[in-house]
């Protein structure tokens, strides 16, 4: 008897202790993804985060401010064979819980309340504005979601709300003229349904697990029989069956208690609204660029270096010239003075029906940071979109994949794979 009250003793605080001693996890959770699921399905580009008053790298605001999160977003036409296609996907925001409420979204210069429509290589500049609710310092992405396959995240940026006077409010306007605070209403109703229904609960396992032997003799009550009663163990007695008849009772009354409440409360209420559709297309330019990708990408894990060996023929009027590479969240900019640079040699311009070798080079301990080069994984390749402009301003975005051949087998850590 002694032994097993130790063991549930051990059981049930063993977790809780323990979690004195586990660090708190601070975003960057999308480097559990797999790096080519992040490469191939969705490439971000010139993400930006503002509020009324910009900040350099963190920003914020006060509660009930607003703040919002632009650019530009591609699903690939690489977009893996081993999960499901695109077909329905919900563009958002991602952070630690409801921290801010979103108030409107724009995709491709229409209102967007609930999921579209898209498929592969369709483009979607979108447009997202928010007010900060929640106090506090948190980690906030772009995201899509795509049913039957998951969530991909864009960057992320530290977004740190402070408390306003009087806290936070959301007033909206009922159909019926009423104005309601959103942030509370029904809040009473909700809390009664759920203490009622948490009493209900501990008076179910207490009934079970206190008076009676089921945790402290389990070995002999796992040896029970499935339809036996254990009526020779004490284990179910007469009262048992009352009392469960009673919490069944008081189960059903408040399930009908509570609809009827809600009926008579607030009539008049509609069904959840499911608006779906395709946006227009985002707007393109005349396609002006042919690219061939061969040969393999390499990369030198102890120089952090991607090199991506290409052949580019300018099929336009006029003479164009590599701008950035992006793959997933990381954006390299030819000619940048500060932040990621992709080397692009020979680095000049190509004219129009002329054909040339170009070595796209980026070097950044990125790739390691990111966890962005799939080396050991089940599908050696990096993807990414290279982006062309001409002397017209006009832009082609050119989605381009090849397979990997690192230097070395080894994971971030230096350890070997093989």
């Amino acid at each position: 008897m002694k032994t097993c009250k130790r063991l549930i003793a051990v059981l049930l605080l063993g977790p809780v202790l323990a979690m004195g001693w586990v660090a708190a996890a601070y975003a960057h959770g999308e480097k559990a993804q797999e790096a080519f699921l992040r490469m191939q399905t969705v490439a971000f580009f010139d993400t930006k985060f503002a509020s009324d008053k910009p900040e350099p790298g963190d920003f914020g605001v006060k509660q009930g401010e607003e703040w919002t999160v632009t650019g530009t977003m591609k699903i690939l036409e690489t977009w893996p064979k081993t999960i499901d296609e695109p077909e329905v996907g919900y563009i958002g925001v991602t952070t630690q819980g409801p921290i801010s409420i979103m108030t409107g979204r724009v995709v491709n210069g229409k209102d967007t309340p609930h999921s579209i429509y898209l498929g592969r290589g369709d483009v979607f500049n979108y447009k997202m504005t928010l007010q900060g609710r929640m106090v506090g310092r948190w980690h906030v992405h772009p995201i899509i979601g795509v049913e039957g396959a998951g969530s991909v995240m864009g960057p992320g940026r530290w977004l740190t709300v402070t408390e306003a006077p009087g806290g936070f409010s959301f007033p909206v306007t009922l159909m019926n003229g009423e104005t309601v605070d959103l942030e509370n209403y029904g809040i009473s109703l909700v809390w009664t349904l759920n203490l009622l229904g948490l009493v209900l609960g501990l008076w179910f396992m207490w009934h079970w697990t206190v008076p009676r032997a089921t945790v402290t003799r389990l070995m002999i009550n796992l040896k029970i029989g499935m339809h036996d009663t254990g009526d020779d163990f004490g284990l179910i007695q007469p009262k048992d069956y009352k009392v469960m008849d009673i919490l069944a009772v008081l189960t059903i009354a408040l399930l009908i208690g509570g609809y009827w409440y809600g009926a008579a409360t607030y009539p008049g209420g509609i069904p959840q609204q499911v608006i779906r559709f395709e946006p227009p297309k985002a707007h393109e330019d005349p396609t002006f660029v042919k690219i061939k990708a061969n040969e393999q990408a390499k990369y030198d894990v102890a120089e952090h270096t991607l090199v991506l060996p290409i052949e580019v023929t300018n099929t336009g009027n006029t003479a164009m010239s590599v701008t950035l590479f992006t793959t997933s969240t990381l954006t390299f900019m030819n000619n940048a003075s500060e932040g990621r640079r992709v080397i692009v040699e020979p680095n000049v311009a190509i004219f129009p029906n002329e054909t040339k070798s170009l070595t796209l080079s980026m070097r950044d301990s990125v790739w390691e940071e990111e966890r962005m080069m799939p080396i050991g994984e089940a599908l050696m390749s990096v993807t990414g979109t290279v982006i062309f402009e001409n002397q017209e301003g006009q832009k082609n975005l050119v989605t381009i994949q090849m397979p990997l051949n690192p230097s070395s087998f080894t994971d971030y850590a230096g350890a070997a794979y093989f």
